[in-house]
């Protein structure tokens, strides 16, 4: 199999493919991408550093987790505006990654990122919804360390990864609030996620070179295998959502960054394969409310 360097960075991390055009972040070097489908890129928002996670608005705007929130960008004017920077009246310090719920809305996992800065034991986290109208309600609180997540294609179950613990599983209620969370993978490493048309669930490890993948109903099944170190993110996309889209770290890169060591060589790459699967794509998030942008506070 073909693995297509795209990209190169120092660590890259949040990723979101659309039409043929990649976004992806670098938590060190700071701002998100634009790869286009003819290969040319620009950059947005150079200056806000860890943003892990990436997602596409209902007005084509893309939505970037980091410090202090949920920043909206318009490609077009490359202006941004807060999406969300508080949740029970407090200001927030870091949303790690994002999910769309299908619906217009989506889950966010808030991140301390200002113990990650200072490599100090990062202090509990939560995870939020926000519905289609705007509502921001917390769904599942003291938890370790957020990362990963994603809807199953009918959207009764919701994933999430909590890294050096493992992946959790949980049923969606009608109303988008999380119940009976249980694992449904043991890897210390779990970082990022996606889902293939067959509801398989395909997890990353930032200590490992290939992708976990667990059906539905729990069966682990062969790995996808990679010639990298580490993976910290995944995304189908295509025209026929054929293809894959890895971002790939050195298998040293994790740890340094825990211990506040960060990379100064772009060894971290945005790669494209064809996986001989197909995948689910992902919703766009509705943002066109007035509650959702009272949300903002800034």
């Amino acid at each position: 199999m073909e693995f297509e360097k795209l990209a190169s960075g120092l660590y890259l991390e949040g990723l979101a493919i659309e039409d043929g055009t990649a976004w992806f972040s670098d938590v060190i070097a700071g701002g998100f991408w634009e790869r286009a489908p003819d290969g040319s890129t620009r950059r947005f928002c150079p200056d806000r550093r860890w943003i892990g996670g990436l997602s596409i608005a209902s007005d084509g705007s893309v939505i970037s987790t980091g410090q202090g929130g949920i920043l909206r960008s318009c490609p077009t004017t490359g202006k941004s505006d807060w999406l969300i920077c508080e949740t029970d009246g407090a200001a927030l310090d870091g949303v790690n990654e994002i999910a769309p719920d299908g619906r217009g809305g989506f889950y966010f996992g808030t991140c301390d990122l200002s113990a990650i800065a200072e490599a100090r034991r990062p202090g509990p986290v939560a995870i939020y919804h926000v519905c289609a109208q705007g509502n921001v309600r917390k769904v599942s609180a003291d938890l370790g360390f957020t990362n990963g997540m994603a809807l199953s294609p009918d959207g009764t179950r919701f994933y999430c990864n909590e890294s050096f613990d493992g992946t959790y599983v949980h049923d969606v209620e009608a109303d988008g609030r999380l119940s009976n969370r249980r694992v449904f993978l043991a890897k210390r490493d779990c970082d990022g996620m996606a889902i293939d048309r067959e509801g398989n669930v395909w997890i990353t490890g930032f200590a490992s070179g290939h992708i976990e993948r667990i059906s539905p109903d729990g069966t682990r099944l062969s790995p996808f295998e990679t010639p990298f170190e580490a993976i910290t993110q995944c995304r189908f996309g295509g025209l026929g959502m054929n293809e894959l889209y890895l971002v790939t770290v050195p298998l040293d890169a994790g740890p340094n960054l825990a211990a506040g060591k960060l990379a100064s060589q772009s060894k971290s790459y945005l790669v494209r394969c064809r996986p001989g699967v197909t995948g689910y794509p992902m919703p766009r998030i509705c943002v066109d409310n007035p509650r959702l942008k009272r949300a903002g506070g800034r």
